[in-house]
């Protein structure tokens, strides 16, 4: 990496009372004898090319600059990981504002009249005009009748916006699938090729990212020792049922694995508190095999 513009806003202000807020440009560069920082405004430089020093006083020899992106943390774009889910939501807005406006439309009830008077009786026996409701009377004539027409269900754009609501519960299901799951070569292909961001992969690059950030506060700082960060990626609640627990039994009593194994997969399936060591747990209960 050897060159990097970021833009960022500062603070204009004439006096103690007005704040206003500009755009400028800080430029990260990378020189033959180390990086260099430089801001500019209005795109003319505002402050001279000046050298950020480590903590024994030596330039640096790289930009401490990292993309963090979806798919991986180089300099291009990725797809944003919840871009299928907007395009399907913005279709469902769509289908509701269809839905809403058929409800405006046709949802009120429309009065039809039929009568056989003239217009002269008409003017007569209804001075008021025609109006809804209990409060008035209409007289319509020997042969007259009236009617409310009111529209029915509109099922098929409510039926469109709940299969909307089932691809974006199912999207958003691939997202966090664990990929770390038993299956075939074959099956894994084409599941790979058919994931192009999850959450995971998110989640494993913002860890490189920030574990790189830490080790240059380090080399700031001074204190280089090793460190280790890691972000969850325990995505849901991985349930323990009985007959894995049985298994997980049977494989202990047989000397494959150890206690604490079984304890942390208790613990992760939430039969055993979260706050609990497996010190606390193996002096409470003693032995494990009462014949030992």
């Amino acid at each position: 990496l050897t060159l990097v513009v970021i833009e960022e806003s500062y603070t204009i202000t004439d006096d103690e009372f007005k704040h206003d807020a500009a755009v400028q440009h800080r430029v990260l560069r990378l020189r033959d004898d180390g990086y260099t920082q430089q801001i500019y405004r209005d795109d003319m430089p505002y402050t001279d090319e000046y050298y950020p020093k480590m903590w024994d006083g030596s330039n640096w020899l790289e930009i401490p600059f990292i993309f963090a992106g979806a798919k991986n943390n180089d300099c291009t774009v990725d797809d944003a990981p919840l871009s299928d889910i907007a395009d399907v939501n913005l279709a469902h807005y769509r289908n509701s504002a269809d839905y809403e406006e058929s409800c405006f439309l046709t949802g009120q009830p429309t009065l039809f009249l039929t009568h056989s008077l003239s217009k002269e009786m008409w003017d007569e026996y209804n001075p008021e005009g025609i109006k809804l409701g209990s409060r008035a009377g209409h007289v319509l004539g020997e042969t007259g009748s009236a009617s409310l027409v009111q529209a029915g269900e509109n099922s098929l754009v409510g039926a469109a916006m709940k299969d909307k609501e089932n691809q974006m519960v199912m999207i958003g299901a691939r997202i966090i699938t664990d990929r770390g799951q038993n299956e075939t070569a074959e099956g894994a292909r084409i599941r790979f090729a058919s994931e192009n961001s999850v959450l995971g992969d998110v989640v494993n690059n913002l860890t490189e990212s920030v574990a790189k950030c830490i080790h240059w506060v380090g080399q700031f700082m001074g204190n280089e020792d090793d460190f280790v960060f890691q972000l969850n990626t325990d995505f849901y609640d991985k349930t323990v049922d009985p007959q894995m627990i049985m298994s997980m039994i049977t494989l202990l009593d047989r000397g494959l694995i150890g206690e604490e194994d079984v304890f942390n997969r208790a613990k992760a399936g939430g039969i055993v508190d979260e706050e609990r060591t497996f010190e606390e747990v193996r002096s409470e209960r003693g032995l494990a095999n009462p014949l030992v």
